[in-house]
């Protein structure tokens, strides 16, 4: 069966202000119905992004195709293209039902046929009755669906989402997130969100595109990414890590192989599978909430790495706890447990901490504390 065309293929597009790069040849694609997040710190090259397949500025090399048709040089209105602003951009004059017609009426929709269509976009954000309210009279929340649904109404090929929760509070960013999600998977909508918050991307996209000055450092699903980072960046930006600077020695029997720090640990870990061109690992990385903290002396599966430790300090969060641990060459690690109602060591006990081999990461690249 042949899969279908991307809705949106971006082949090696770079991009130069003065002497700074801001893009690299970068290559990524969308597929009909998808959700992608573009992914990154400030000055990373994901609004560049996002502004060159919106038309807003054009490429020096590579090509942008919507649709199967080359748009490098088209301008934004050719683009058919639904576009949320960080700041939602409502026309405050307007009302709602004016806002979310306003890029039809300019499409020269009939006014019947717009009519319905608000009313469809209206249902489908689950603002309906709300057609006659301005938006100073919404609410936070509210004025970011009725961007979407603005945005929604003309069918536009891909919706581009620019920070699109940025400007709500933490806990109107988690409600919400969930449900524009619901709406664009309901919508079918082939979507980027550009954000720097993870936690954001991870939990709206099928796929994050990883980016870190100009270039893209990893593709993937959100687990993916976690969970089998391929660089020392992933591995550091997408969650918090523990790390340690080191080589591979050699192969075991059962198919892992021994790591050895550069303090001279060695750690059973899982090498990743082969890629052409991929440099040689020179770290492990190991996600918090993979450690185990037992007490010392306790009986462990001989199949764990075991690491005698000392807890330095033990922080309540709620629903976990987070151990800050040293071991005996002094470096300092971070292991998060729920929190279960067992009884728990106390700062300055000596235990044991254990992971998985599967859960030691080999990963290129040097961790930048």
């Amino acid at each position: 069966m042949t899969a279908s065309p991307p809705v949106v293929d971006i082949q090696n597009i770079s991009k130069r202000y003065g002497r700074m790069a801001a893009l690299d040849r970068v290559s990524f694609d969308l597929k009909r119905g998808e959700c992608v997040a573009l992914l990154g710190p400030s000055g990373c090259g994901k609004t560049t992004t996002l502004r060159i397949l919106a038309g807003f500025e054009r490429p020096d090399a590579g090509i942008v195709a919507i649709d199967g048709r080359d748009m490098s040089n088209a301008r934004p209105y050719e683009r058919n293209i639904g576009l949320v602003f960080q700041d939602y951009a409502l026309f405050p004059h307007m009302t709602v039902a004016e806002n979310v017609e306003y890029g039809m009426k300019r499409r020269g929709v009939p006014k019947a046929e717009r009519e319905q269509r608000r009313r469809e976009v209206l249902r489908l954000v689950r603002l309906d009755g709300l057609d006659e309210r301005r938006p100073s009279q919404l609410s936070g929340g509210q004025q970011q669906r009725v961007a979407m649904a603005r945005a929604l109404a003309p069918n536009p090929s891909v919706m581009l989402l620019d920070e699109p929760l940025s400007n709500l509070d933490a806990r109107l960013r988690h409600d919400l997130r969930h449900e524009l999600r619901e709406i664009l998977s309901a919508a079918g909508t082939t979507t980027l969100i550009v954000t720097h918050d993870q936690e954001e991307a991870i939990a709206m996209a099928d796929r994050i595109v990883l980016m870190n000055q100009g270039r893209i450092q990893q593709i993937g699903p959100p687990r993916a990414l976690y969970e089998r980072p391929e660089n020392a960046f992933v591995a550091s930006f997408l969650g918090r890590c523990n790390w340690f600077d080191g080589a591979v020695e050699s192969a075991l029997p059962d198919g892992s192989a021994l790591f050895r720090t550069t303090e001279g640990l060695g750690l059973r870990v899982r090498l990743p599978e082969p890629r052409v061109g991929a440099p040689a690992p020179s770290g492990v990385a190991i996600r918090p909430e993979r450690l185990h903290v037992v007490d010392a002396g306790t009986a462990v599966d001989g199949a764990f790495n075991l690491l005698p430790a000392t807890l330095t300090r033990l922080h309540y969060l709620g629903a976990d706890l987070r151990f800050d641990l040293t071991l005996p060459e002094g470096r300092r690690l971070e292991a998060v447990v729920k929190a279960d109602g067992r009884p728990l060591p106390a700062p300055g006990d000596a235990v044991t901490v254990a992971v998985a081999p599967a859960d030691c990461v080999p990963v290129a690249g040097e961790l930048r504390q």
